[in-house]
């Protein structure tokens, strides 16, 4: 994205479809700069058993939405003294009520029955506290929705013991990733989940995990 002749073909169009996007020999991949680049807020995967792909649990559809700029995300770092380093994570109010309304419309329109906010509040009272107030203030305009929040410990313990109780989990960014991976390992392999990414003028599609393809699935 830092070329121009790149970076203007690809804003004229509103629906990208990509790859894992990285820079040659690197084990990372890039796709966070286009996130943020093209403002893409909100991150979504679809975690669906398929046909003929054996898996170790029965029949499961699941959706992990999460914040996709902030937080752990956020990239402030700094050394603060020699030896010792600070890396800061950041959530606003915005990102995060913009977030919980695209999940609480999203599960609505699409005939979803309960979400589950993902937090660490116990501990990060301040961040995740904001991120709960967020998620408690829609869930307040879907009662038809059940909601129920978990802590991400348990919250991995039970995809691990018993992943159908799930339907839609809503979480911040950094537990969204993690929870996004092991969904696939459940659902088949990172080869077998989409993701898409979107923001108020873009939508970005592409595979549900890192590394797709590369002996991950």
């Amino acid at each position: 994205f830092d070329n121009e002749e790149c970076r203007q073909k690809i804003t004229k169009n509103p629906y990208l479809l990509v790859g894992n996007l990285g820079h040659a020999g690197s084990k990372y991949v890039e796709n966070i700069k286009f996130y943020k680049a093209l403002e893409l807020s909100v991150h979504m995967t679809h975690l669906k058993t398929l046909p003929n792909v054996k898996t170790r649990h029965g029949p499961l559809n699941m959706i992990v939405i999460r914040e996709n700029l902030e937080g752990e995300y956020s990239g402030i770092e700094h050394e603060v003294f020699p030896g010792v380093f600070e890396s800061l994570k950041v959530i606003t109010r915005d990102r995060c009520q913009r977030l919980a309304k695209y999940a609480f419309e999203s599960a609505f329109l699409n005939g979803r029955k309960k979400i589950t906010a993902v937090h660490k509040a116990n501990i990060m009272k301040l961040v995740d506290g904001l991120f709960l107030e967020c998620c408690r203030e829609e869930a307040k305009k879907y009662p038809q929705i059940q909601y129920e929040e978990m802590i991400v410990d348990n919250t991995s313990m039970q995809l691990v013991k018993s992943p159908e109780q799930f339907d839609v989990m809503l979480t911040p960014n950094l537990y969204g990733s993690i929870i996004t991976s092991a969904c696939a390992g459940i659902v088949g392999g990172a080869g077998v989940v989409a993701g898409a990414a979107f923001g108020t003028e873009y939508m970005f599609f592409e595979p549900g995990t890192r590394r797709t393809g590369a002996g991950m699935a």
